[in-house]
C-alpha cells in the first residue's frame, strides 16, 4: 500500500479526488459524482446538518464561521460534491441573493468585499449557475485588480488601499479556476489576463514572506489547516496553482521543501487543529495523518516535484 492506496482506501470524498486527480481516471468521474452524497462519508454527513425550511447551515448565511451556508458550500466544493446536488444548488443561489445584490452594491457607497466576491463566483461557477450574478461577479473581479496584479478585499473603501492581500488575491485565483474550468465564455481573454500579475504578485512574497523585512508574514500561513475558511496558506495556494497549471518558479521553492519536509516519509501531512471556529462535526481526528491535506500535498508534488512524488508512489506503507 503506497499513499495512493491509502487515499483511495479512506473517506469516499477522498477517494474520488485521488482517483481524479492522481490516478487520473476522468472518465469515471460522473459515476462517483452522482453517487458521492449518498455514500456513507463527509459529504452525506454535511449535507444532513442542512435545515430542510431555511435550506441554510448553521442557522445564517455567512456566519456563523466555519459552519454558515457560505463556508459549508466551500467545504462542499473543495470535497467534489455532485455540482447538481439539490441542496447545494439551493444553497448557492440562497448566499449569492442574501450577499450579491444588484452590481454588488451592499449600501451606499459600500461594495461587497472582493475575497467574498469571488468566493460566491467560485462557487456558483462551480455549480453551473447562469444566474445574471455570475457576469456581473466576473465584471467585478476584473474591475477590482490592482496595480500590483494582486486583490484587496476592500479595494473600493476611501481611502482604498495601497496594496493587495494574499487571502483575497488566492480567493480570486481560485474562482479563475472553477470559471475556466466550467467552461464559461464571458470576457474569458480577460480573466485570463487576471491570472500572471495575480501570480506575480504571490511569488514576489515567495508564498509567504514580506517583500520589505523577509520575515513570515504570519505563522498561520505555513500551517496546512483544512477546511481553510478565508484565510491564505501555502498549501492552498501552491494546490491552486498546480490546478492552473502555473508553471514551476523558484520563488515557490522554499514553500515546497517546508512541506515535503513535514510529510513522512510516505508522503501523509500529520493532522492538525483546524481554525478555531464552529464547525458542524471534526472533519478529521488530529491524531495522526491527514488525508484531507496528504491529498493536497500530492497534488502539488505530483506537479512541482515529480521525482519526489515517484519516490513516495514507490514506497510501502509500514502498517
Amino acid at each position: 500500500m503506497n499513499v495512493i492506496d491509502w487515499l483511495v482506501s479512506l473517506d469516499p470524498a477522498i477517494a474520488s479526488m485521488t482517483r481524479r486527480d492522481l490516478l487520473e481516471e476522468s472518465e469515471i468521474r460522473n459515476e462517483w459524482n452522482q453517487s458521492l452524497a449518498e455514500k456513507p462519508g463527509i459529504v452525506s454527513r454535511i449535507l444532513s446538518c442542512v435545515d430542510s425550511t431555511t435550506k441554510m447551515w448553521g442557522g445564517g448565511i455567512y456566519s456563523p464561521k466555519y459552519k454558515s451556508t457560505h463556508y459549508t458550500l466551500m467545504d462542499l466544493t473543495f470535497l467534489g460534491i455532485d455540482p447538481t446536488d439539490v441542496h447545494y444548488q439551493e444553497g448557492i443561489h440562497l448566499v449569492s441573493n442574501a450577499m450579491w445584490p444588484p452590481l454588488g452594491l451592499v449600501r451606499k457607497n459600500h461594495y461587497q468585499d472582493m475575497c467574498v466576491s469571488a468566493m460566491m463566483l467560485g462557487m456558483l461557477a462551480y455549480g453551473h449557475s447562469l444566474s445574471p450574478k455570475v457576469n456581473e461577479l466576473v465584471d467585478y473581479l476584473i474591475k477590482g485588480q490592482m496595480a500590483d496584479g494582486g486583490f484587496n478585499c476592500l479595494w473600493q473603501k476611501v481611502p482604498r488601499p495601497n496594496s493587495s492581500s494574499l487571502h483575497t488575491t488566492l480567493s480570486v485565483l481560485e474562482a479563475i479556476d472553477k470559471y475556466i474550468r466550467c467552461g464559461y465564455l464571458y470576457r474569458m481573454n480577460e480573466v485570463f489576463a487576471l491570472i500572471q500579475p495575480a501570480v506575480e504578485f504571490v511569488l514576489t512574497k515567495r508564498m509567504f514572506r514580506s517583500v520589505r523585512t523577509g520575515n513570515i508574514i504570519h505563522p498561520d500561513m505555513l500551517a496546512w489547516r483544512f477546511p481553510s475558511g478565508w484565510k491564505y496558506s501555502i498549501i492552498r495556494c501552491l494546490d491552486c496553482f498546480q490546478s492552473l497549471d502555473i508553471p514551476y518558479d523558484s520563488r515557490m521553492e522554499e514553500a515546497i521543501h517546508y512541506l515535503v519536509e513535514h510529510a513522512d516519509e510516505y508522503g501523509r501531512l500529520p493532522a492538525i487543529a483546524p481554525h478555531p471556529g464552529q464547525y458542524h462535526f471534526r472533519y478529521e481526528s488530529t491524531k495522526g495523518p491527514s488525508a484531507f491535506n496528504t491529498l493536497r500535498l500530492c497534488r502539488i508534488v505530483k506537479k512541482y516535484r515529480p521525482n519526489v512524488w515517484n519516490h513516495w508512489i514507490s514506497k510501502g506503507i509500514k502498517q
